[in-house]
């Protein structure tokens, strides 16, 4: 476990703000090309919990945490590194064609699978969590991913990547679809196992694997 001492109201006093990175639980400073995520008094306790495993650990791909922050000893938030330039999935979508995106998932997928192989699980799988800062993808928000040993619950955040998928593949524009989904993606997916959050990670890649640019165009009539 790594600790650094620090002082909350210097960093609020003295640090730039980050205000185009709004975040419910906490506020974003930048000193010295690193982040000081400092988290709402409320939210602290929670994320304390499995802080000292994440800190421990390092992951593929991710905007790793370098240390814990302390004032005294009571801990208020985390340090990492500040991504330059840092563009997110969202803000690139439209210039994706298939193949790039497939690329891209295969580095969300070898994250993911990293942190599962440490007991951790990242539940918050969306376009705005991932990204590329100076041409090199990142995954950020890990501080949220839960310790998990057992592998509960892996089967729903299978479902989130495989949403997320072809999100990137139509342009989000199944977001706008939330009445008819379920039947979106069971129709994208063909998958009883989807609808019954059964999905595996083979399933899951042989899905992706095997979508072509036609079953793009022909999904693109079911919005």
């Amino acid at each position: 476990m790594k600790i650094k001492q620090v002082s909350e109201k210097i960093i609020m006093n003295t640090f730039k703000k980050l205000d185009d990175v709004p975040h419910f639980e906490s506020n974003m400073y930048l000193k010295d090309d690193k982040i000081y995520k400092i988290y709402n008094k409320m939210y602290r306790a929670y994320r304390y919990k499995y802080m000292y495993l994440l800190t421990d650990n390092k992951f593929k791909y991710a905007c790793n945490i370098i240390d814990e922050l302390f004032q005294g000893d009571k801990f208020i938030g985390v340090r990492m590194n500040y991504l330059e330039n840092f563009k997110t999935l969202y803000d690139i979508l439209n210039d994706l064609d298939l193949y790039q995106v497939k690329i891209i998932f295969n580095y969300i997928l070898e994250f993911y699978l990293d942190a599962l192989n440490k007991n951790f699980l990242y539940w918050d799988i969306h376009l705005n969590n991932m990204g590329f800062s100076n041409e090199k993808f990142f995954v950020v928000d890990i501080d949220s991913m839960q310790y998990n040993p057992s592998k509960i619950h892996m089967k729903y955040s299978i479902n989130n990547l495989l949403c997320m998928f072809y999100e990137m593949c139509l342009k989000t524009k199944i977001r706008n679809n939330y009445l008819n989904y379920k039947d979106i993606i069971f129709c994208m997916c063909e998958s009883e196992s989807y609808l019954n959050n059964n999905m595996t990670i083979d399933e899951l890649k042989k899905i992706i694997d095997n979508t072509t640019p036609s079953d793009i165009k022909e999904k693109k009539l079911l919005l």
